[in-house]
């Protein structure tokens, strides 16, 4: 999945996690690149196992949030909101291979 700026702008995306792992940053190389500058080329990558889900800041300049508090680990849950550079999430469930 690639995110171009203007798909960007003041937009709260609906997220459904896939089982695994999912890279996200600004490079091509990830699972879903969003072409922010506010996104670090390799920014966070989201694991998810069963019914549990995790995101994992991988030392992004401007940090990962969920709900608001910065996270360099976190679990994560449906009506979660999580914020990577100035791109907006909101979770909505994770979808089981």
């Amino acid at each position: 999945m690639v995110m171009n700026t203007l798909q960007m702008v003041e937009t709260l995306y609906d997220l459904n996690i896939m089982q695994g792992v999912t890279t996200i940053g600004r490079s091509e190389g990830n699972d879903m690149v969003l072409s922010l500058e506010t996104v670090s080329f390799h920014h966070a990558k989201i694991t998810a196992l069963k019914n549990v889900a995790y995101i994992q800041d991988l030392g992004s300049t401007n940090g990962t949030y969920v709900n608001g508090k910065l996270a360099d680990y976190q679990l994560l849950y449906p009506g979660d909101h999580v914020k990577i550079g100035s791109c907006k999430f909101v979770i909505s469930g994770i979808i089981r291979k």
